[in-house]
Formats: C-alpha cells, sequence, structure tokens
C-alpha cells in the first residue's frame, strides 16, 4: 500500500469523508411526511389520550351505591330532583338484625306503613347526623301523619354500634321517640343493604383503632306492603320528599 494512504491522518479524513456521505445518503432517504399528515396523527393521539382519560376518570368516580339490583329500573328525568321512582316497585324481602333492646327485630315486625330505610354508623362524622336530623326535622314536617312513617336507622358498623351504643346516639340525637335502629354482623348488613345497591367499605384503623366506614348515603323508602317505591338522593330538598311521603300517605 502506498504510504500516503496509510498514514494516520489520511485514514482520519478518510473516515469522516465517509461518515458525511453516509448522513447525506440517509437524509436523502428519510421519508418526509406531508405537514398536513402530521397535524392530523398529533389530533388523533391527543384524541385517543382524552378517550382515554375520560374513560379512567368516569370509572374512577363511580359510585358503587349507584348499583341497580337485578330487575330494578329508575325512572330520572333530565331535572332530576333527588326522588326517584323504582320502576317496578319491587317486593323486598324480611331481614332480622338486633334492636337497640338488644332483642332480634325483623323489617316486617315493623307497622304495615311507609318505612324509610337508610345506613350509617354512630361515628360518623357527617353524613349520618344530617341525615338523622332531616329524618327528624321531616318527622316534625309531616305533623300528625309523623307517626305514620317509620324511619330505620341500620348501622354498617355493627362491631362498635351495639345495641346500647345506638340507644345512646339515638338519645343524643333526639331522635329515639320516633326512630328506630337496627344493627349487626357487618356481613350480614352487607347482605340485606346489597338488595338496595347499598355498599360500605372500613377502613384501616389508626394507632388508636378508630376507622371510618365509607358508606351509601341514599333513603329507601318502603310502602306498607314492604315494596321499595322511592330512592331519595343524599342532600335533596327535604321539602320534596316531605311532598312525596305526604303523597304515599294520602294515597295521590
Amino acid at each position: 500500500m502506498n504510504a500516503l494512504y496509510s498514514h494516520p491522518l489520511f485514514l482520519l479524513k478518510s473516515s469522516q469523508t465517509n461518515l458525511k456521505r453516509t448522513k447525506v445518503m440517509a437524509e436523502k432517504n428519510r421519508i418526509a411526511l406531508p405537514n398536513w399528515l402530521t397535524l392530523l396523527l398529533i389530533v388523533l393521539i391527543g384524541a385517543i389520550l382524552l378517550l382515554g382519560g375520560y374513560i379512567v376518570g368516569r370509572e374512577l368516580t363511580a359510585s358503587p351505591s349507584e348499583d341497580i339490583p337485578s330487575g330494578v329500573s329508575f325512572e330520572q328525568e333530565d331535572d332530576f330532583t333527588g326522588v326517584e321512582p323504582i320502576d317496578p316497585p319491587r317486593k323486598m324481602p324480611d331481614f332480622t338484625l338486633t334492636g337497640t333492646d338488644g332483642d332480634p327485630l325483623s323489617l316486617y315486625d315493623l307497622p304495615e306503613q311507609p318505612t324509610i330505610l337508610f345506613f350509617g354508623f354512630t361515628n360518623c362524622p357527617d353524613i349520618c347526623p344530617i341525615t338523622l336530623g332531616e329524618a327528624r326535622a321531616m318527622y316534625d314536617a309531616l305533623g300528625d301523619q309523623g307517626d305514620d312513617v317509620t324511619f330505620v336507622f341500620i348501622s354498617v358498623d355493627g362491631n362498635r354500634d351495639t345495641p346500647e351504643a345506638l340507644a345512646n346516639y339515638f338519645d343524643v340525637r333526639q331522635v329515639d321517640h320516633f326512630a328506630v335502629g337496627m344493627t349487626g354482623d357487618p356481613e350480614d348488613v352487607r347482605r340485606i343493604g346489597a338488595d338496595y345497591g347499598v355498599r360500605f367499605v372500613h377502613g384501616e384503623p389508626d394507632e388508636n383503632g378508630n376507622y371510618s366506614v365509607d358508606h351509601t348515603s341514599s333513603m329507601f323508602l318502603l310502602d306498607a306492603d314492604r315494596e321499595w317505591i322511592r330512592k331519595y338522593a343524599f342532600g335533596t330538598d327535604r321539602e320534596l320528599i316531605v311532598q312525596d311521603l305526604e303523597s304515599v300517605l294520602n294515597g295521590s
């Protein structure tokens, strides 16, 4: 080989030249996308990401309390007020738990009249006290017809809500003169609540053993024949519920 071609400086320049040629060829062989096609791809990818985010967000925010038992549908209009008629009305099965006196108490032991059921627990910091306060206001607003509606509070925390604890809670909340309390094994209550689409989840205890319970906050109205006829969403205007109860009591 010629000494010139084997000189290190010549070899370095030759390598640099070949590298430049390779880059030029690569640039020539690269497929350039039209601007409109690039924009279209960006829009499609963005739409896919937005759709995926919407679906994931809907799943994360879906309320388990909205599960609908088989055979039951809700008539919900665009101007929904929180009062949901059950169509068709559903005959609800009997169940037995423990009353505040410590004795067994069944749904069918209660007077044959309209009955409102709601689920909660005595250590609840907000929803349950509010619901009991609303129940007391409804009872008062119904006047002489107040005793014609049975208000039933079912504990989802039977491990802490003993009959005595529930009775004391009713006394403190000043609802013991009209409300009925029921408590029992949480798994029994879970099976009962499933018929109404109710769910509840016990939180992890803290270092002191305290915990909270996430639970369905709706109220459920049964007629005198133990048929489920209404679902009242939490926060529904009290006057609307009172008017609805009056229509049921008066047979209109």
